[in-house]
């Protein structure tokens, strides 16, 4: 790392802590092309497979609902609860390019650039605000984090959100510079077009809202969330036209990722409570946080200022997120990553002290970051061949049970049903689920045959069951192929009585 000017040079203006230009560029070439490198035979996430099916009903029949979860709060018949804008554009890429894994990932990418394009602009615009190291380094922010480059290429609406918060916030800050109405109306729909997106993008109208009226913008605040609250009441829209109001509420109520402490008052203050666990709970979570509270500590009085409002936004958003996610999955923090990063990138141009060990935590977050993504993605391979090679011996016409992302695979052509399907209905009716309740439940709606691919953590945790217990009237078809079984769930015939 370069050597720190003393406080004297620091406060002349000589900041000489980050890297130089010429470090820099090659950093950012490397982050890249480490990237895109990532990308062939990018290991499929069982979301790509669970939101994925969903897209590819709503192409080819219209309208969204599962086979993968079939017997599951009705979702074989229509799915009213679920990512809307985002599924629907999903299915817009499938009628471009066909049911692939790569085409769903792909859907991702245009939000991820367009991320970055907006970052780099807001840092150029406001280069007096943030200086020329942040208008170089701050970027490496984003490409180097392991969760922003793994949904980069995910068929999850988070990337898609994200892009939206940094937007709201840009245009925000703009409005509040110029005091231009056409920065908050663009503001406004960026919102609301988030909200289309996932759900959680309501937590977005709440920071902006927070953001104006510390601001001392009332008014604004006013036409704000009226503006972004009214564009996202459209996900909606076909539940009104249905008149299906009961079944959305049952289906939100029911799903698989929430608990009855969603929906009390005590409960979501719990949950506040808890919220540190999604920022501190991995090597990359951890960088992330202390990297941002550092940052914000040494900014110190100009918080007060501009370099306050993404602090401020950030703030906001985390509590909003903390009462009303349903999880502490870290997945759901990365919309709020972009505009964290703001307050960094204010640090590395105006803390006017400990530079050097912002730059120590810069480095750091750089190493685990590339870390991290390394490990993320040593198991990438195709798993297509894969796939095909252990349902073989399956007849076209027999019912198969698998992991979600055979619907790559299988979907068009077999009766396909998740082992996560059944997982969650047995969750949502309090019984344990195990290798004999899975076939019993699974010979009820007439599969034949039971395939676990060993590199998933489900399938695996079922396949020592059947090595270690077996299961009384099920048989396993051979296959040369390694971490991988087929089990037949067919009881044997009776045999002949001797006459």
């Amino acid at each position: 790392m370069p050597n720190c000017p003393s406080e004297a040079e620091a406060l002349g203006g000589q900041r000489t802590c980050w890297p130089g230009r010429r470090l820099a560029g090659w950093l950012t070439f490397a982050f890249v092309l480490a990237f895109l490198a990532s990308l062939p035979n990018r290991f499929a996430h069982l979301d790509d497979a669970w939101l994925g099916e969903q897209a590819f009903w709503a192409w080819r029949e219209g309208a969204v609902r599962s086979e993968l979860f079939r017997g599951f709060l009705g979702y074989e018949e229509r799915i009213w609860a679920y990512h809307k804008g985002f599924i629907w554009i999903g299915a817009g890429a499938l009628w471009l390019g066909g049911w692939s894994l790569s085409v769903l990932k792909a859907v991702s990418l245009p939000w991820f650039v367009a991320l970055l394009v907006l970052f780099v602009r807001h840092l150029r615009r406001q280069r007096e605000r943030f200086g020329e190291h942040a208008v170089r380094l701050a970027p490496l922010l984003l490409l180097a984090h392991p969760r922003m480059v793994e949904f980069a290429y995910t068929f999850r609406p988070e990337m898609a959100l994200a892009t939206c918060a940094l937007a709201t916030f840009v245009w925000l800050d703009r409005y509040l510079e110029s005091g231009r109405r056409a920065s908050l109306f663009a503001a406004a729909l960026a919102t609301g077009v988030g909200v289309l997106l996932h759900l959680n993008g309501v937590v977005f109208i709440a920071a902006g809202v927070g953001l104006l009226v510390v601001e001392r913008r009332g008014r604004a605040a006013l036409v704000f969330g009226a503006i972004a609250t009214a564009l996202g009441a459209f996900y909606f829209a076909d539940v009104a036209v249905a008149g299906e109001w009961r079944e959305w509420a049952r289906q939100f109520a029911a799903d698989p990722a929430l608990e009855a402490r969603d929906f009390s008052v005590l409960g979501a203050l719990e949950k506040l409570a808890m919220e540190w666990r999604r920022w501190f709970r991995h090597g990359e979570d951890v960088a992330t946080s202390v990297l941002v509270i550092v940052s914000a500590v040494l900014l110190g009085h100009r918080l007060r200022g501009s370099l306050g409002r993404p602090a401020l936004f950030t703030l906001i958003a985390l509590i909003a997120l903390g009462l009303v996610a349903q999880s502490k999955t870290t997945k759901y923090a990365l919309p709020l990553l972009p505009v964290a990063m703001l307050v960094v990138a204010g640090a590395m141009g105006q803390a006017r002290r400990a530079r050097a060990l912002l730059a120590l935590l810069f480095w750091g977050f750089l190493i685990v970051g590339a870390s991290r993504s390394v490990g993320y993605f040593t198991r990438n391979a195709p798993t297509a061949p894969r796939h095909a090679a252990i349902v073989a011996p399956c007849e076209l016409e027999a019912g198969l049970v698998a992991d979600l992302t055979f619907a790559f695979d299988e979907l068009p052509k077999r009766s396909l049903q998740g082992i996560w399907g059944y997982r969650v209905a047995a969750e949502a009716a309090g019984v344990e689920f195990d290798l004999p309740s899975l076939v019993e439940a699974a010979r009820a709606d007439g599969q034949r045959y039971l395939a676990l691919d060993e590199r998933r953590d489900l399938p695996r945790r079922l396949a020592r069951e059947w090595r270690s217990e077996g299961l009384e009237g099920v048989s396993e078809v051979p296959l040369e192929i390694p971490g991988a079984l087929l089990l037949d769930l067919s009881p044997p015939s009776p045999k002949s009585a001797p006459r």
